[in-house]
């Protein structure tokens, strides 16, 4: 089953879990994923997919900005993008 989410409905849905979210200690502080929805849509991605964070990356599936349906990480204390793959 595909679950389908707008950014504004990802983020009041996880807005409590992730600011109830511990950093372990000696750790980079990391984006919330508020924060993380919110920077990748000021980047042109869209219609995301699913978000779910393992560790300090978030994987991220999405449109991008080009219209290309896609999985990507993110760096949750940079934002760096990375492994962009096309998913169809």
């Amino acid at each position: 089953m595909i679950k389908i989410f707008s950014a504004a409905g990802l983020a009041a849905t996880t807005l409590f879990a992730t600011s109830a979210m511990a950093q372990p200690a000696g750790t980079a502080k990391l984006m919330t994923m508020v924060e993380v929805l919110q920077q990748l849509e000021k980047q042109g991605y869209s219609a995301f997919q699913e978000i779910d964070r393992d560790g300090g990356v978030y994987e991220v599936t999405a449109t991008s900005p080009d219209g290309q349906f896609v999985e990507f990480n993110v760096d949750g204390a940079t934002g760096q993008i990375s492994q962009v793959e096309r998913d169809d």
